[in-house]
């Protein structure tokens, strides 16, 4: 019988210390945790909180750049597409955002970005879940909130890369308005704004379609620089995130993987008190990608080939390429039927592998 088992990946040394112990003199000290160990695999609080302007309160920060990918199983039919809940997804993080800022302020709450042909995000489709989310505001009430939405859809790459350069010029206003002594008294800066950029990889289908996806590549680079750029300079107040429309591959749970006893799957990360609730668990590790998901199978490896199903050459290029982009991915997958969010990197946090279910 073939082995099912994959290496593991490498770790530091230090990694599998207590993480409550820090080393201070030579000596071991026991120290303050962030999370506490009860608990710290949840990602509920974090997504209720959703834009904020310090990392203690949600991995949904400013000045970091956050990647929201759906990972497609090979076993979905086409009515179960991962990308509506994608679209759910990114659409809940923006009417919490206004929902928690809801006073009107000189420049937008909010930058849409879109791809034509990504499903319409505009302040009218969006009256309805705010309506829901706020019960005591009126109907202007709502509408005032919707007017700090600056929306645009593109239809081509080159429209989407000038509709980023529009938003940067913005956003840099904002940030010497905001840096004015007079309104940095009066608290002005106190609340985050949200670059939302759907879309971006299928803008790049038409270049890889006429030339290759390489070339697809060099195009999407010095984007990915430039809001990295955007995204630092302005991290008191920015928070960028990247809706990705093509999902990734994600491979399905074995039987025998489900039938595992807890200490045969990827321990830690899930809460030991709700063992009936918790989806069995076990790293991924896909081609190309630093985001992995502890919810699908290890691909095995028999005679140096793969036997997970191979990605499409773009899809792998345009998915490595806007992973290594992000500073946050997050991944949006169906596990037991049920949409659930985790953190498949954080290169700023210890916060990979936490999870919740929308």
């Amino acid at each position: 019988m073939t082995s099912q088992f994959a290496p593991a990946p490498p770790i530091l040394a230090s990694a599998l210390l207590d993480s409550s112990f820090e080393i201070k003199n030579g000596h071991y000290i026991h120290g303050q945790r962030r999370i506490v160990e009860n608990g710290s695999w949840d990602l509920t609080k974090d997504i209720e909180e959703g834009v904020s302007l310090t990392p203690e309160k949600s991995v949904l920060s400013c000045g970091k750049i956050i990647g929201i990918s759906g990972l497609q199983s090979a076993a979905l039919e086409g009515g179960d597409d991962i990308r509506t809940w994608v679209n759910e997804f990114s659409q809940y993080i923006l009417i919490t955002l206004l929902r928690k800022n809801p006073t009107p302020q000189k420049f937008p709450r909010a930058y849409v970005i879109q791809f034509f042909d990504t499903r319409p995000l505009s302040p009218q489709a969006l009256f309805s879940s705010l309506q829901e989310r706020l019960p005591d505001c009126s109907s202007e009430d709502i509408e005032s909130i919707l007017a700090s939405i600056q929306t645009r859809r593109v239809y081509d790459f080159e429209e989407l890369v000038e509709a980023v350069s529009q938003a940067s010029d913005m956003l840099f206003e904002v940030q010497q308005w905001q840096n004015r002594p007079e309104n940095q008294k009066q608290g002005n800066s106190s609340a985050p704004i949200l670059l939302l950029i759907e879309g971006m990889d299928q803008s790049l289908e038409e270049t890889i379609r006429i030339s290759n996806p390489v070339a697809g590549r060099a195009r999407l680079i010095p984007l990915l620089r430039t809001l990295t750029v955007l995204s630092r300079t302005c991290a008191s107040f920015l928070c960028v995130i990247i809706v990705n429309s093509i999902p990734l591959l994600s491979i399905p749970l074995t039987s025998s993987a489900q039938d595992q006893t807890p200490n045969d799957t990827y321990s830690g990360q899930g809460p030991h008190h709700q063992p009936n609730r918790q989806p069995q668990q076990q790293q991924q590790y896909s081609p190309g990608l630093s985001a992995n998901s502890i919810f699908s199978q290890a691909p095995r490896r028999v005679d140096g080939l793969s036997k997970t199903p191979p990605f499409s050459a773009h899809v792998s290029i345009l998915a490595q390429a806007l992973d290594q982009g992000c500073d946050v991915h997050l991944l949006v997958s169906q596990v037991q039927g049920n949409m659930i969010i985790e953190v498949g990197k954080n290169r700023l946090g210890n916060e990979v592998g936490r999870w919740c279910e929308l």
